[in-house]
C-alpha cells in the first residue's frame, strides 16, 4: 500500500509530468513488465523451490527500491532523458499532436524514464509478491482446516494496511523540518517509507524462512 502511493506520486512530480503520464505507462509499459516478470518467474519456479523463489525474487525488488530510493531518484536530472521531444519535432515537423494530452505523457513518461521503471516494478510487486508468491506459500505451508483458520485475518490484514500505509505518509510528513523545500520533504518522506519497507520486507523473509524449516 506504500509502495501504490508512492509510485504514483513520483510519476505525477517528475519535472513537466502529470497525471496525465499514468495512463500511458499502463498503456505501453506495464504490459511488457507484466509478461517479463512472468516469464522470470517461471524460469525460477521451473528450478528451484518455492521457498528458493520467494526470497530470489523478493531480494530482487528489495534491492531495486533501495537502488532507486538512494541514488536514481536524488541524481534524476543526470538520468531523464530531455532530447525525445526536440529529436520527434526535427524528424516529424508536420506530426499534428504535439501539444495532446497523450503525447505529451508519452513524452513524460520516456524523459523520466526511471520513474515509469519504478511505477512498472512497484506494480508488480503488488501483483507477484503479494498475489503469486506470498499466497502461493501460504496455500504450499497451510492445510485446508489451518486455511479456514487463518485466511480470512489476513484478509482483514490486508485492508487495514491501506489504512496504516496512509497515516505512515502523514507521521513521515508530519516528522521533518517544515523548513525545508516541499521537494525535500518528500524526499525523506520517501526515504523513509523505503527503509521502512525493506525493515518490513526482512523480517518476512525471516519469518518465512522459520516456517519452511520447520
Amino acid at each position: 500500500s506504500i509502495l501504490r502511493n508512492a509510485k504514483d506520486t513520483v510519476v505525477v512530480l517528475a519535472k513537466g509530468s502529470g497525471a496525465k503520464v499514468i495512463p500511458c505507462i499502463k498503456m505501453i509499459a506495464l504490459l511488457p513488465g507484466a509478461i517479463l516478470a512472468t516469464w522470470i518467474y517461471t524460469k525460477l519456479a521451473s528450478r528451484f523451490r518455492r521457498e528458493t523463489v520467494f526470497h530470489i525474487i523478493v531480494t530482487g525488488f528489495v534491492a531495486f527500491f533501495l537502488f532507486f530510493t538512494f541514488w536514481m531518484y536524488p541524481n534524476h536530472e543526470v538520468l531523464e532523458i530531455n532530447s525525445f521531444s526536440p529529436w520527434m519535432q526535427s524528424k516529424f515537423p508536420s506530426f499534428p499532436y504535439y501539444s495532446n494530452e497523450l503525447f505529451l505523457g508519452c513524452n513524460a513518461m520516456i524523459e523520466h524514464w526511471y520513474c515509469t521503471l519504478f511505477y512498472v516494478i512497484s506494480e508488480v510487486w503488488s501483483s507477484m509478491v503479494i498475489g503469486v508468491l506470498f499466497w502461493g506459500l501460504s496455500n504450499e505451508l497451510n492445510t485446508l482446516n489451518e486455511a479456514k483458520r487463518f485466511y480470512g485475518v489476513l484478509n482483514v490484514g490486508s485492508t487495514l494496511a491501506s489504512l496504516v500505509a496512509g497515516q505512515t505518509a502523514i507521521f513521515f510528513s508530519q516528522m521533518f523540518s517544515q523548513e525545508l523545500s516541499k521537494q525535500e520533504i518528500w524526499q525523506s518522506n520517501f526515504e523513509a517509507q523505503t527503509i521502512l519497507i525493506e525493515i518490513s520486507t526482512l523480517i518476512v523473509m525471516f519469518l518465512v524462512h522459520r516456517l519452511c524449516t520447520n
